[in-house]
C-alpha cells in the first residue's frame, strides 16, 4: 500500500522545486536581458560619443548635431557641393576633421605642414626611411611629428636649401608630386602624351611632369569646375586636398570609387 503522506510530501517536495527552478529560470532571463540591455546602452554611447551616428545634438564629436539620417556631415559643405562625397568619405575614416564650429571651411587653402598632417593620418604606416631633417620644423611645432612621418614615408623632400617651409600654401601641382612620390607610381606612357589631355599642361613646371603623368594615369587627378584644366600653380583647397588624398586611397584600393565627373580618367 502507498503511504499517501509520503505521496502528499513528494508532491509538495516537486511542486516546491518547480516553483523554485521557475523562479531561477525567470531571474536567469531577466539577468540576461539586463545584461544585454546593458551592453545595447554602452554600445549606443560609445557610437554616440565617436560620432559615427549622432543621436543627440552636443554629444559627441565636438557636439556635432544630427544630419543626414544620423551621420556627421561639415556645416558647410552641402550634398551639392562637388567635393561632398570626397570630404565625407574622409571624415568617416577620420582622416580630416573639421573646426570646433562644425564647419570644414572647403574652400580654405591648404599650408604644407596642414597637407603633410593630412597624408599622415591617410597614409599612417610606417617607413624605415630615415627623416628629413628640416632646418625651418622646430622640435615643439604642432606639425614636427606629422612632418617626420610623412617625410620618412617618402612624401616630401623638402627644397635644396634644406627647408619644409610649413607655413607655405600647398600648391595643386606639388600636392600631386608629394602623393605620386609617397605611392611610388610611375606612368610607362610619355609624360608628354598623358598631359595632352590638359589645355593648360605648359603651365606644369619641368620637374613636375613626370609626376603629373603618373598621378593622371592613377586617376588621382580630380579638376573642379573643368576637368580639362589642371590649375597647376594655384594653392590647393581643402576641398581639393581631399579629392586628391580620397583618391588616391581608391588607388591603394582602401576606400570605393566615387562617381565624379571631375575625375580625370586613369587607368
Amino acid at each position: 500500500m502507498v503511504n499517501q503522506n509520503s505521496v502528499n510530501q513528494n508532491q509538495q517536495i516537486h511542486q516546491t522545486t518547480t516553483k523554485r527552478d521557475g523562479r531561477h529560470l525567470r531571474r536567469g532571463i531577466a539577468s540576461n536581458l539586463i545584461w544585454l540591455l546593458m551592453l545595447l546602452g554602452v554600445s549606443a554611447v560609445a557610437v554616440e560619443y565617436f560620432g559615427v551616428v549622432n543621436l543627440v545634438p552636443s554629444f559627441g564629436r565636438g557636439g556635432r548635431p544630427m544630419l543626414d539620417l544620423g551621420i556627421w556631415r561639415p556645416s558647410d559643405v552641402s550634398k551639392d557641393y562637388w567635393a561632398n562625397q570626397f570630404i565625407n568619405g574622409l571624415v568617416k575614416r577620420d582622416v580630416i576633421s573639421g573646426y570646433p564650429n562644425d564647419e570644414f571651411k572647403p574652400e580654405q587653402s591648404v599650408t604644407r605642414a596642414e597637407f603633410a598632417a593630412m597624408l599622415q593620418s591617410a597614409f599612417p604606416q610606417q617607413s624605415n626611411q630615415t627623416p628629413v631633417i628640416f632646418k625651418d620644423v622646430s622640435s615643439d611645432s604642432w606639425a614636427n611629428s606629422a612632418i617626420n612621418k610623412a617625410s620618412q614615408a617618402g612624401f616630401f623632400l623638402g627644397d635644396p636649401q634644406g627647408k619644409f617651409l610649413p607655413n607655405q600654401p600647398m600648391s595643386r601641382v606639388n600636392a600631386l608630386v608629394a602623393l605620386v612620390r609617397g605611392l611610388k607610381l610611375e606612368s610607362k606612357l610619355p609624360a608628354q602624351k598623358v598631359l595632352a589631355v590638359y589645355k593648360d599642361a605648359n603651365q606644369i613646371p619641368g620637374y613636375a611632369k613626370d609626376a603629373i603623368a603618373a598621378a593622371t594615369k592613377a586617376g588621382l587627378v580630380v579638376n573642379y569646375p573643368d576637368q580639362q584644366f589642371l590649375n597647376p600653380n594655384q594653392p590647393m583647397t581643402r576641398a581639393e586636398a581631399a579629392a586628391f588624398i580620397y583618391q588616391a586611397l581608391v588607388h591603394k584600393n582602401q576606400v570605393e570609387k566615387i562617381d565624379s565627373a571631375y575625375i580625370v580618367g586613369g587607368s
